[in-house]
C-alpha cells in the first residue's frame, strides 16, 4: 500500500522502495498475493520511467503468480499493464498448460494475443529475440511487440 501511495505522489525512488520491501516481506513470510501484488505495482511503476526490461521481468512474474494462484480479476490487471509493453504473450511450449489457462482466462477482445513459442528462434546478433527466450527461460512467458 506504501509502495501504490508513494506512487500516485510520483515519488518513484520512495515507491520503488516501498514495493521491494513488500516483495521481501510477502517472500519471507510465504504470502503469494502480496507477493505478486507487489510485483505487479513495481512492474507498472517502471513502465512510465521507460524501464522496459525491469517492467517486463516484474510484470511477468506477477502474471505467473496469479496463474498459479487462479486469480483472473489480476491476471486481468497484470495483462493490461503487459500490453503497453507489446501486444503478444509468447508462452514457451513446454508450458502447454499455462497456454491453455491463459486462451481460457483472457477475455476475448483482451489487449495481448496468447501463442506458443518457437524454440527455434534465432538468437545470434538479435538482442530482442535474445531478452525474449531469457524471459520465456526464466518465467515461462514473454512479451513481443507484434
Amino acid at each position: 500500500m506504501l509502495g501504490d501511495a508513494s506512487a500516485r505522489g510520483s515519488d518513484v525512488e520512495k515507491a520503488e522502495h516501498h514495493y521491494l520491501a513488500a516483495i521481501a516481506l510477502a517472500s519471507e513470510l510465504e504470502m503469494r498475493p502480496g507477493l505478486a501484488s507487489g510485483h505487479l505495482g513495481i512492474g507498472r511503476l517502471y513502465l512510465p520511467a521507460g524501464d522496459r526490461v525491469r517492467a517486463e521481468d516484474h510484470l511477468l512474474l506477477a502474471t505467473r503468480l496469479f496463474v498459479a494462484m487462479n486469480m483472473p480479476l489480476w491476471l486481468q490487471r497484470a495483462v493490461t499493464s503487459l500490453s503497453e509493453l507489446g501486444r503478444v504473450l509468447i508462452v514457451a511450449r513446454n508450458q502447454r498448460g499455462l497456454f491453455d489457462y491463459l486462451s481460457r482466462a483472457l477475455v476475448p477482445g483482451a489487449p495481448l494475443r496468447v501463442v506458443l513459442g518457437d524454440d527455434s528462434e534465432p538468437v545470434s546478433g538479435q538482442s530482442k529475440h535474445n531478452d525474449r527466450r531469457r524471459a520465456v527461460r526464466s518465467h515461462g512467458l514473454s512479451i513481443a511487440e507484434q
